[in-house]
């Protein structure tokens, strides 16, 4: 998972800034190289899938109810719609900007938003690494004050790394933002 993802990033990327470099230097061509990353890597990882799970090796045979039933459109749709919103927040704010704004005031929000990003996400990939697997641990076979009390505990635990990291980040904001 670690080296695909490493891949789709580092695919992403030059495709990315060859297409803003060759092509057009704008948002759309940025995120087509993105995108091109993403489509690259889907490829690679459906072939290692394929490889290590081959469609003979296992006897399956779907259930009868179809894939587009009520049941999992009522799943997929707040997915779908969350999905779109986390899409604009990360990348499809880029458009908006550079139509209004135009590219060089999108590169400096791109980069600010990068960092803060960045910083936002290593906190959270200490605590996903180190809390999470002890709560997800807590919840086979749990009732619902179970559950409370794992989340309890994983809130005491986790709250003593973002309290302290956001007045951190509070603090050296304007070094970040000068950077």
């Amino acid at each position: 998972f670690v080296i695909l993802n490493i891949f789709s990033q580092s695919c992403g990327l030059l495709f990315a800034a060859f297409f803003v470099k060759f092509i057009e230097a704008s948002a759309i061509a940025w995120m087509s190289g993105l995108l091109l990353g993403q489509v690259v890597t889907l490829a690679v990882s459906l072939l290692l899938f394929y490889k290590k799970f081959p469609k003979n090796k296992f006897n399956l045979t779907p259930n009868n109810e179809g894939l587009f039933s009520k049941s999992t459109f009522n799943f997929c749709y707040p997915v779908a719609i969350t999905t779109l919103f986390m899409w604009f927040m990360n990348q499809g704010y880029r458009l908006i900007i550079e139509r209004n704004l135009g590219a060089e005031i999108l590169a400096s929000i791109g980069v600010g938003l990068g960092l803060a990003a960045s910083l936002a996400g290593v906190v959270e990939s200490i605590t996903t690494q180190y809390f999470y697997p002890q709560y997800y641990a807590a919840l086979p076979n749990s009732d619902l004050k179970q559950r409370a009390k794992a989340w309890e505990i994983l809130w005491k635990k986790t709250i003593i790394v973002y309290i302290p990291c956001c007045f951190l980040i509070i603090s050296v904001s304007s070094l970040v933002v000068k950077l």
